[in-house]
């Protein structure tokens, strides 16, 4: 079984190189009016923590090769802000160089980094889900010859705060004359705030493929170009900040709630994942990659629908992922919608996951998959729903296992499934257990009110 040590020294040496004093001097010409530096990274639970430092002592720290340190306790910490262990002692924060961008709405005053967990000799640290998600694309490329290309579509809800401070603030629907695809007077009314966004977006360097409205009320999806795994992840966290401001600025919320109306249609963050032979001559596995996926889903979804409401988008019939374990052709009632042969987008996952965990989860899967040779099956035709066909039809298609109805029943097969912690690493699954039944827990204390409150407010 591979280990987390065996790709140590690979990451290091990888990160290494893929930053520098030349890359960093490039963007400070590029952007002279930067003044802070904004270090950040996102713990378990999503919470994304900024560390602010002056930009010259930043250049200093740079140049003395001295990193930032920040207390472990952090990463035993609920959405909540609730430590679920005592833990004592740093770890610090390599700043990834080649993520730097100017936050929206700043001035170029103020500059974003990207982070990687590492120990005091700077080797990676275990519990960092950045690095992880590193090591397990270059396991893909060294054990079956092929790279992930991965695209986000961002999914968000604008919302209009009406009344409180943010512990207990009210919101409202911004229109309701909306669905898929819309452009009415209501849609129109908002128009140059979606405008205003890809214009910020393209500012920092994402050039979305294209943008529309989605079937909620004041739902709308911007769908993000392919990179390889770990850009992908640092681009979404990039575009949900840079979005964010822009709402802001106009006095709307962007959540990420996954069902803030309702009764009204869900709101995810769907992976659209292809894999591409690294040279001609390699054949990629794909289908044994994807079949793992599909095997290990109850598990996978631990990481990418970590709260107890992301299970509002399990069932049928609402085009969210289904109720089944399965894959179709262009099939939305199935948790695994194949657009390619090489390419299949994954419905499970939503905004309230940690990208980094959520996608590393995938990869390491799918790596299972091609270790034990998966079968992927035949699959639900298009325009069938699993939970529509008979016993004999979903055994025949292979849709037979019914997916996670709840957190807990996704934290129950994720404990149980040794061979993905192997590969994700038992500390860092260890972990997110403990933080992830806390959480649920404090959740569950709320009244429906303050839930729904919370949600819109916290992602």
């Amino acid at each position: 079984m591979l280990s987390f040590s065996n790709g140590t020294k690979l990451v290091k040496k990888l990160t290494e190189m893929a930053t520098g004093p030349d890359t960093w001097g490039d963007f400070l010409s590029e952007n002279r009016a930067v003044e802070f530096i904004w270090l950040r990274f996102m713990g378990y639970s999503a919470n994304t923590f900024t560390q602010i430092i002056p930009a010259k002592k930043f250049q200093d720290m740079l140049q003395d090769d001295q990193l930032l340190s920040a207390p472990l306790a952090v990463l035993y910490w609920t959405a909540q802000g609730r430590s679920v262990k005592d833990v004592f002692g740093p770890f610090y924060l390599k700043p990834d160089l080649d993520t730097a961008y100017i936050e929206t709405g700043s001035g170029g005053t103020r500059a974003i980094l990207a982070t990687d967990f590492v120990d005091k000799v700077q080797d990676p640290l275990p519990l960092c889900p950045r690095s992880n998600l590193r090591r397990l694309c270059h396991v893909i490329s060294d054990i079956a010859g092929f790279s992930a290309l991965v695209g986000f579509e961002v999914e968000v809800i604008f919302m209009r705060p009406v009344t409180g401070d943010s512990t207990d603030r009210e919101y409202e629907m911004i229109n309701k004359d909306h669905s898929w695809g819309s452009m009415s007077a209501d849609d129109r009314e908002y128009l140059k705030m979606i405008e205003c966004i890809v214009r910020e977006l393209s500012a920092v360097g994402l050039f979305v493929d294209n943008v529309h409205a989605e079937c909620a009320p004041g739902q709308w999806e911007f769908v993000l170009p392919p990179a390889d795994p770990v850009q992908a992840v640092d681009d979404l966290v990039k575009a949900r900040h840079s979005i964010t401001c822009v709402a802001e600025s106009f006095g709307l919320r962007a959540t990420l709630s996954p069902r803030p109306h309702t009764g009204k249609s869900p709101t995810g963050s769907h992976v659209h994942m292809s894999l591409n032979p690294v040279t001609q001559a390699t054949q990629p596995l794909s289908d044994a990659f994807f079949a793992g996926v599909i095997a290990h889903l109850p598990s996978i979804m631990a990481f990418c629908m970590p709260q107890v409401a992301s299970y509002e988008r399990v069932a049928a019939g609402c085009r969210a992922c289904g109720v089944y374990a399965t894959w179709g052709w262009y099939n939305k009632e199935t948790p695994l919608r194949r657009m390619r042969d090489n390419r299949f987008e994954i419905r499970v996952m939503d905004g309230l996951a940690n990208p980094y965990l959520a996608l590393g989860s995938i990869l390491a899967a799918g790596i299972l998959g091609i270790q034990t040779k998966a079968s992927l099956g035949t699959g639900v035709a298009n325009g069938k729903d699993p939970a529509k066909l008979s016993a004999d039809e979903r055994e025949a298609t292979g849709a037979h296992r019914i997916l996670p109805a709840s957190l807990e029943e996704s934290l129950v097969a994720l404990e149980c499934d040794q061979e993905l912690i192997d590969l994700l690493g038992e500390q860092l699954v260890r972990v997110y257990l403990m933080v992830k039944r806390r959480e649920a827990d404090d959740f569950k204390a709320m009244d429906p009110l303050e839930q729904k409150r919370w949600l819109i407010s916290k992602f």
